[in-house]
């Protein structure tokens, strides 16, 4: 995990100026191994998209929403909320939207 957040930050800090080299930096990382892998490496990589998408210039941007039950953040396009974080269909709109 600790290997895939540094990936993720140099990725962001160190200046991919686009999103096929953050792709091509992190991939290689986000191997299948368990949900609770799978949910970390997702956290990491919305933490570090959420950051490209304030610094970057692209538009348009997608809109940032907010779990609290998570704790989290996820990038999305605009339209109706759907909650990466629980799997559970009633818990799909929970959010709140941050950015747009």
């Amino acid at each position: 995990m600790a290997c895939l957040l540094g990936v993720v930050l140099a990725v962001v800090v160190c200046g991919f100026a686009t999103m096929a080299g953050l792709d091509r930096a992190v991939r290689p990382h986000l191997v299948r191994k368990s949900r609770d892998m799978e949910s970390r490496a997702f956290v990491a990589l919305s933490g570090a998209m959420v950051a490209y998408r304030t610094a970057g210039s692209e538009r348009p941007k997608p809109q940032v929403v907010y779990c609290a039950m998570a704790k989290h953040s996820w990038l999305q396009p605009k339209g109706d909320i759907s909650n990466p974080y629980f799997a559970d269909p009633a818990m799909r709109g929970c959010g709140e939207v941050k950015s747009n």
